[in-house]
């Protein structure tokens, strides 16, 4: 099975994204390579001189010409020329996307490095742009449990909890609520499309994915100020109501009207609300690590190692689980 480990590409995206968010600086970070400056010089000389003979030769969509423009977009990182380097990643996506199409999964390392790069330049919102792009053409290209398809939605949820953690993008937290339900027409297609106990493996990674999206929104919702919970500003709310009128024949019509009714959201305090939202999370959050737990018990009898880390993340959950119930109790 193919894993982050063996997939170069995205076992760096999830590098990236896995670590701290770059603070703010007044410059960009220092650049740690420790290769001689000439040569790193006479590299790039050597591939703008290489691309301009590949475009001269066989127009500027030559299949060599991908991978040479992601060859300059490194070597410019490597010189710190971050926002030189976030141009040459942009050529190279283009000529990409033109060449192979627009769900091509060529394309993923170049977006891997457009994301990093752009980390480095704390240009949040661009990072938000390429990272739903990663997670568009993996969904495309890849079906539904396929470990490249897990990995990118998993990148993607872990963005949308860092960027609503540090208030680095406006509405992260609606961001990552709408991820969640993406999670879960994941899980009803794959538990649609196969019954095979194969599957099982990739249904219980996926949960325990979405397990760990609904324990960040319960986290971050504890932490969101009381007067984000205010109630609707009227007490009473219009619900259909539809009742059966005898005809003359004997049968009957079915008729609806709109009436008032009390709006119970009206009447909650702010805490109320803030407390049923959380108490929904760790629900989904609770039944996805249980359900998990029961899709991995088919291989009791012979557990492999990637069943060992399923069940030590289940572990984990549900010591987070604990955690936090036992603190919101309090």
């Amino acid at each position: 099975m193919t894993t982050s480990r063996n997939n170069p590409c995205l076992f760096v995206l999830l590098t990236v994204l896995s670590a701290p968010l770059c603070a703010a600086t007044d410059s960009a970070p220092a650049n740690d390579s420790t290769r001689d400056t000439a040569l790193i010089l006479a590299d790039q000389q050597k591939m703008e001189a290489l691309i301009n003979e590949i475009e001269t030769r066989d127009g500027p969509f030559a299949e060599a010409l991908g991978e040479i423009y992601l060859g300059l977009g490194n070597n410019l990182v490597e010189q710190a020329e971050y926002d030189k380097a976030m141009t040459v990643f942009d050529t190279a996506l283009q000529h990409v996307r033109i060449r192979d199409g627009l769900h091509n999964p060529r394309q993923l390392p170049i977006l891997e490095q457009l994301i990093d790069t752009s980390l480095q330049l704390q240009q949040w919102e661009t990072t938000d742009t390429y990272v739903h792009l990663f997670w568009r053409v993996a969904r495309q290209h890849y079906p539904p449990g396929a470990p490249e398809r897990l990995l990118a939605l998993q990148q993607l949820s872990l963005w949308q909890e860092q960027a609503a953690a540090t208030g680095r993008l406006p509405g992260s937290i609606a961001a990552l609520r709408d991820t969640a339900a993406v999670y879960e027409v994941e899980i009803r297609t794959l538990t649609d499309s196969s019954g095979a106990t194969l599957a099982n493996r990739q249904l219980a990674r996926l949960k325990l994915d979405y397990a760990a999206v609904q324990f960040a929104l319960a986290d971050l919702t504890s932490n969101r100020p009381l007067s984000d919970f205010d109630g609707g500003s009227r007490p009473t709310t219009k619900q259909q109501v539809c009742q059966y009128v005898p005809l003359p024949n004997g049968g009957s019509r079915r008729v609806c009207d709109y009436v008032d009714v009390p709006n119970v959201d009206f009447y909650l305090g702010q805490t109320a609300r803030r407390d049923m939202e959380i108490k929904g999370y760790l629900g989904n959050m609770q039944r996805a690590i249980k359900s998990s737990y029961e899709l991995l018990q088919v291989y009791a009898d012979a557990f492999t190692a990637e069943d060992i880390a399923l069940l030590s993340r289940i572990q984990k959950l549900t010591g987070d689980y604990n955690d936090f119930s036992e603190s919101f109790r309090d």
